[in-house]
């Protein structure tokens, strides 16, 4: 449960950091029939990056960072997401993301 909730709070901070990054995300939060509200490719790979970076599973963050390119998000929204994290992360890991965003962006 503690872990849940630690991932919860750094969803939380990264939601909030992108969307004054990319303000237009906040808003194509839609609901669907059953009223339900789903997430757009870009949230999604914003939280994938944050859960990623808060386990420290390096492997698959290079994976979710290339996805997240390849879905419209910048490479600085992905930055700033990252550097937000260190505070809730702890600074090795949100640099070890960080460094995986830097590979991630110079195989491309």
């Amino acid at each position: 449960m503690k872990n849940r909730h630690k991932i919860a709070v750094i969803l939380t901070a990264l939601f909030g950091a992108a969307s004054v990054q990319a303000a237009d995300t906040t808003t194509q939060i839609t609901k669907t029939e059953n009223s339900q509200m789903q997430l757009t490719a870009k949230q999604q790979s914003l939280a994938k990056i944050g859960a990623l970076t808060a386990t420290g599973d390096i492997s698959a963050l290079k994976i979710a960072v290339a996805e997240a390119l390849d879905n419209d998000l910048t490479i600085n929204e992905i930055k700033d997401a990252m550097v937000q994290l260190y505070a809730y992360t702890g600074f090795p890991r949100s640099l070890n993301a960080l460094n995986a965003l830097a590979e991630t962006v110079k195989e491309r």
